[in-house]
């Protein structure tokens, strides 16, 4: 392990020890978040009541397929949102430029400084997985291991994208329009709510451009117990596909922000965030 892997590590544990003891600092606060996880597993296990549930586009199960979908979705959001969070934390709190003066590498922040929001969002996504089984969702035991390979994978991606609206952010210093299209795009084309058979052939293609499809359509076909009517890419054609992502992505994130960060710094712009 070379020294700037180790050195990488000791700051995310940095960060992610600044993450908890802020959370456990206001417990209620950090209960309430996981509580309010709990919403959309509730209301859909209600709407399942009212949908056809037995077809083989949804693996059988509606409500198993919708909150696999939403563990994809929340665990993706969480590594798309963590490093602009942070940074808007950081900013609201008054250390950013502490942060920034620090003896350590620009380019190390964008995964050092997620290391809390992702560990939450595992936390929040065990939460919601564990209710959803309560509450009579099915999955198949056996293809574990392949969803939380599609999922860790997923949040790399995830990670990735959102360094590189992280550069975007500190340079815009309001709003975050990389994500704003990315989210939207990725909300309606990548089925999380419903099989992307159901999106218009003309633009169905449009799918295959985001991250979340693999990572839903992955995860479903490793647990839902039903899986010849499932549609997307399976399990191991998105893990294929997540690693080009992370391959490609991981390196072009970093040297975009890591570029971002010097030039807010040559032109003044950080200082005046």
């Amino acid at each position: 392990m070379t020294a700037a892997v180790i050195r990488g590590l000791m700051i995310g544990r940095a960060f992610l020890y600044l993450g908890w003891s802020t959370a456990i600092k206001y417990p209620l606060g950090f209960i309430s978040q996981q509580i309010g996880t709990l919403g959309p597993v509730v209301v859909y296990f209600f709407v399942a009541g009212f949908v056809e549930s037995d077809t083989p586009e949804v693996g059988g199960d509606y409500f198993t397929f919708v909150m696999v979908g939403l563990v994809a979705l929340q665990t993706l959001n969480a590594g798309l949102r963590a490093l602009t969070n942070q940074i808007d934390l950081a900013v609201s709190r008054g250390f950013f430029e502490t942060i920034l003066a620090q003896p350590i590498r620009w380019n190390s922040l964008p995964y050092a400084m997620a290391a809390w929001p992702v560990f939450n969002a595992a936390v929040a996504a065990a939460v919601v997985s564990i209710t959803a089984l309560i509450l009579g969702a099915t999955i198949d035991t056996g293809g574990l291991a392949t969803a939380i390979g599609v999922g860790g994978l997923g949040m790399l991606a995830g990670l990735a994208i959102g360094a590189l609206a992280a550069g975007v952010k500190v340079l815009a210093k309001r709003g975050d329009p990389v994500l704003a299209f990315y989210s939207l795009g990725a909300l309606v084309f990548s089925g999380v709510y419903f099989p992307i058979d159901q999106i218009p052939a003309a633009v169905r293609w449009l799918s295959y451009l985001f991250v979340h499809t693999y990572v839903v359509a992955g995860m479903r076909h490793a647990l839902l117990p039903l899986k010849d009517g499932l549609t997307g890419p399976s399990g191991g054609e998105a893990i294929a596909v997540l690693v080009l992502f992370v391959v490609l992505l991981t390196p072009l994130s970093i040297w975009v922000f890591g570029r971002a960060m010097r030039f807010g710094r040559k032109m003044g712009l950080l200082a005046g965030y």
